[in-house]
């Protein structure tokens, strides 16, 4: 059964408290909520997300047949067509965005595994040309890596044309490169690795990277504490500044606010030292945990790095969306943490203004 956005909007529980709300103009519904209205670009979205995939299965059928030959010849075709199952209607997708004042999305390619043939890295990749080919005033797109080749001696060469073919199909970004655990198949300042963060230069493109994980998993209780086989979260973070301080000319967007929102003074640190250095803000609960624990010093640093944060959402469902809008915009308590209300000026810059200047392709879908 389709549902009204009426009907829609209440089943989510949000009815009451926001309109359609984007590009720029504030509905009465928002105005009494205290939001601002302002619009958002979303630097960090994926096809797949914590088990829902954007629907897209019928146009991957009828244009990758060999794909799905591909597929069904490794015995992969249950998974493909529960995944199918499970999978998001574009329009609810489309709604929530709308709903929350998302005009558009950069999608971060998937596909971390070194599994030969690397179907996960494969899919993600072509169901991205589709949303871009029929939407795009609704997505850009970004490449990413296959490290299933990564033992081979080109493999370098090989992601280097790898990265210029994509982004002549329309990629204008690499990432998200996921070196963390489960998936440390090298360090992120293994040298095989420079060739590509030096193509972003020529590219003129940013690196989105996902450098490690939240403190817990290392203590006690977590999954890696005392693991021999894990190496610690400093030693990521390390490699990682490794790699900003070695190309000052690539732009890298640390995702999950440089994966270390515990520590502001860190990011402080990294953001005064490296001006190639961003953050995004994806990761809702991590983020606003960190920035909330201490309200005032939160608000202080995004602040005063107001020009190096942009706007990561990842969540694809209307809570989290307007969670991180009342946790930006008022000081209501948002998941436990009060909020930074932050002023309009910083809001736009976070919102869609810093990842324009970093992707000005972007600033198309803004102005659909």
């Amino acid at each position: 059964m389709k549902l009204s956005r009426r009907e829609f909007l209440k089943r989510l529980g949000a009815f009451s408290l926001i309109g359609s709300a984007w590009g720029g103009s504030q509905s009465k519904t928002q105005a009494k909520s205290g939001l601002s209205g302002l619009p958002i670009t979303d630097a960090h979205e994926h096809v797949s997300y914590q088990g829902r995939t954007l629907d897209v299965f019928d146009d991957l059928i009828e244009r990758y047949p060999d794909f799905i030959a591909r597929i069904k010849e490794a015995g992969l075709w249950d998974w493909f067509q529960r995944e199918r199952q499970q999978a998001q209607p574009l329009a609810e997708a489309f709604s929530i965005w709308d709903t929350a004042g998302v005009s558009g999305c950069i999608l971060l390619a998937g596909g971390f595994e070194r599994e030969k043939p690397n179907f996960k890295y494969e899919f993600a990749e072509l169901a991205q040309y589709i949303l871009l080919d029929k939407y795009p005033n609704r997505f850009l797109i970004a490449s990413t890596v296959d490290f299933s080749m990564m033992d081979e001696p080109d493999f370098s060469a090989k992601a280097v044309a790898h990265l210029e073919e994509t982004y002549k199909k329309g990629c204008r970004g690499l990432g998200e490169i996921k070196l963390h655990p489960p998936y440390h198949h090298m360090p992120l300042d293994d040298p095989r690795l420079d060739p590509l963060w030096e193509t972003c230069v020529r590219l003129k493109i940013p690196a989105h990277v996902h450098v490690a994980q939240p403190d817990r998993y290392w203590q006690p209780g977590g999954p890696y504490y005392r693991n021999p086989d894990i190496p610690s979260k400093q030693s990521l973070l390390d490699a990682f500044e490794r790699v900003v301080k070695k190309h000052p000319n690539t732009t890298f967007i640390a995702v999950h606010m440089g994966t270390n929102p515990e520590r502001l003074d860190y990011l402080a640190r990294m953001l005064d030292a490296y001006k190639n250095y961003y953050l995004d803000t994806s990761a809702i609960v991590w983020v606003i945990e960190g920035l909330g624990k201490d309200p005032e010093a939160g608000r202080t640093f995004v602040t005063k790095y107001q020009d190096r944060i942009v706007f990561g959402g990842e969540p694809r469902n209307l809570r989290d969306y307007m969670d991180y809008r009342r946790f930006f915009e008022t000081d209501e308590t948002v998941r436990g943490y009060r909020g930074l209300k932050l002023p309009p000026e910083v809001l736009q810059k976070i919102y869609y203004q810093n990842i324009e200047r970093l992707v000005p392709e972007v600033k198309h879908l803004r102005d659909r």
